[in-house]
């Protein structure tokens, strides 16, 4: 009996590649940064993905909501006056919003080059 053939690790990453690389070209982006772009993207989306079940587990110490972020943000001595006077701003962003946005920032930045 046959034992079905799972695909490697390898030929689904080539796969994943060859996908992205196509769809970038076919958005007009030009080849170099299609192919670099493909890190960059790969790069983000795999930490977001290892991060995001991280922060949405309970009962972790280092784990804090938003509130409790602007509070230690206040906290910061005065050699960072940009962290807490913008704190809300570094602390902000529901859900998806912070990784449409950094998709958004590497697709545009891509399109320029």
């Amino acid at each position: 009996m046959r034992r079905a053939v799972r695909p490697s690790l390898a030929a689904s990453t080539l796969r994943l590649a060859e996908g992205m690389l196509a769809i970038l070209l076919a958005g007009g982006i030009a080849p170099r940064a299609a192919a670099w772009g493909i890190d960059a993207l790969t790069l983000y989306v795999n930490a977001y993905t290892w991060e995001l079940p991280l922060l949405s587990r309970s009962g972790d110490e280092w784990a804090a909501g938003r509130e409790e972020v602007l509070r230690r943000f206040a906290q910061f001595p005065d050699a960072f006056p940009q962290t807490k006077r913008y704190a809300a701003e570094l602390a902000s962003g529901a859900e998806h919003e912070r990784f449409d946005f950094t998709i958004g920032l590497i697709l545009d930045g891509l399109t320029r080059r």
